[in-house]
């Protein structure tokens, strides 16, 4: 039992930190898109893959794992995404939450006469949906100070008026104090309310697919580790095609087509993120196959909580204001995932 329990924790460990290289000051200094990290992710997580190769039967060739494998690439996309918008901690809480519960969801309905619990089960999914909307809530009021306080900062940077400065300077530590709703209309003008949106919509979408990699394995019956050499395969596969095809579909100031300085940086971050996304992967395939999914989701699912101190303590990105709520929306998703995996 103790060896899933590690192999759980292990998964937590990789779900906190597989974005870590993604937030790093070279990444933005050489303005490297979601989509281009996304392709150097995918290639770590099947070059990472060959350690499989021992305890693979690579002969049972199955379309389910490929099917598992682009549900992969497109986590990793829209999970980059969301990174890059809202940052590490909050996309991290949003995607792992909205991840239980699509992936629990999805075991009910295809198991139904297996719940064991279904007041439990629903107790579980709105305890999810509260930590999830607590989350996306907190994550909107940081955003708006965070934004806060880039202003003031360049206004004082800009300004030569010494006592204009100390002014400003005052300002910005007393609206780290200020209350104010994060819907209001002095709210909306501050803050860049399209790019939280565009983050928390990138960030649900990772969920969903992150909650759903496995489901296609309910249709096919294949050992873990053949099954995960199935899904590398279909990460091969998916990540070319869908980088070739967004290429075509030029952002306008983006391009997917790297210069040579920032593909330097992007290759070996981005194959450092993608080997640790794929330990989280085999680590949570292998414990769920030891000690059951009871035990394994909410030990994986506090992932969140990693991430969060890396938000936190090395890139800064919550106000103080704002990490009661963040590690209160941390528990209540661990919980909803504990509910949920026990109503099985």
């Amino acid at each position: 039992m103790w060896g899933g329990i590690l192999l759980a924790i292990g998964a937590a460990a990789c779900q906190g930190s597989f974005g870590v290289p993604m937030r790093l000051k070279a990444v933005e200094d050489h303005d490297i898109t979601a989509l281009q990290f996304t392709f150097w992710a995918a290639l770590g997580m099947v070059a990472s893959s060959v350690l499989l190769v021992p305890w693979a039967d690579i002969s049972a060739f199955q379309w389910e794992g490929v099917a598992s494998g682009v549900l992969v690439v497109a986590s990793m996309g829209t999970a980059f995404g969301a990174i890059s918008q809202l940052g590490l901690g909050v996309a991290a809480g949003l995607w792992g939450g909205t991840a239980a519960l699509a992936s629990m969801i999805w075991d009910i309905r295809m198991n139904p006469d297996e719940a064991s619990s279904p007041d439990l089960a629903a107790g579980g999914v709105l305890v999810t949906v509260v930590g999830i909307a607590a989350m996306a809530v907190n994550g909107r009021y940081n955003e708006f100070l965070n934004q806060q306080r880039e202003e003031a900062a360049e206004l004082a940077v800009d300004s030569e008026d010494e006592d204009i400065v100390l002014e400003l300077v005052e300002e910005r530590r007393l609206s780290e104090d200020r209350v104010m709703d994060p819907l209001s209309a002095e709210a909306m003008k501050l803050n860049r309310l399209p790019s939280f949106g565009n983050g928390l919509v990138a960030a649900v979408v990772a969920g969903v697919c992150t909650g759903l990699v496995l489901a296609p394995r309910a249709f096919v019956q294949l050992p873990s580790a053949t099954y995960l050499a199935n899904l590398a395969t279909g990460v091969g596969i998916s990540a070319p095609v869908l980088i070739l095809a967004l290429a075509i579909i030029q952002d306008g100031r983006h391009t997917v087509f790297p210069s040579v300085a920032s593909m330097k940086v992007a290759a070996p971050l981005g194959i450092i993120s993608g080997v640790i996304w794929n330990g989280g992967i085999v680590c949570s395939t292998l414990a769920a196959d030891l000690v059951g999914l009871a035990w394994s989701l909410p030990v994986s699912q506090s992932g969140l909580l990693v991430a969060g101190v890396w938000s936190i303590f090395l890139f800064r990105e919550m106000a103080l204001q704002t990490v009661s709520v963040y590690l209160l929306s941390s528990v209540a998703l661990i919980a909803g995932a504990a509910m949920l995996a026990s109503a099985r």
